[in-house]
């Protein structure tokens, strides 16, 4: 995963869009980037697709990161 060093300069509050949370890999490496980043405030996650059986959602949950999606499977 990548992100210009300047890419959330005038952002501090940030709201992760995905559309699929599974294991929740990618969301949590998103959460791991952005944190390398002064003064920034990750709001949540939102989801299209959550497959629950996965535990993506429950680990976001323990991390502390409220989530929402439009369905799950």
């Amino acid at each position: 995963m990548h992100i210009d060093r300047d890419a959330l300069d005038d952002h501090k509050n940030l709201l992760i869009i995905d559309d699929l949370l599974a294991p929740g890999g990618t969301v949590i490496a998103a959460l791991d980037l952005i944190r390398k980043f002064e003064a920034k405030n990750v709001v949540g996650a939102g989801f299209f697709v959550n497959l629950p059986a996965l535990g993506g959602l429950e680990k976001l949950e323990n991390l502390g990161i409220k989530s929402k999606y439009l369905v799950e499977f």
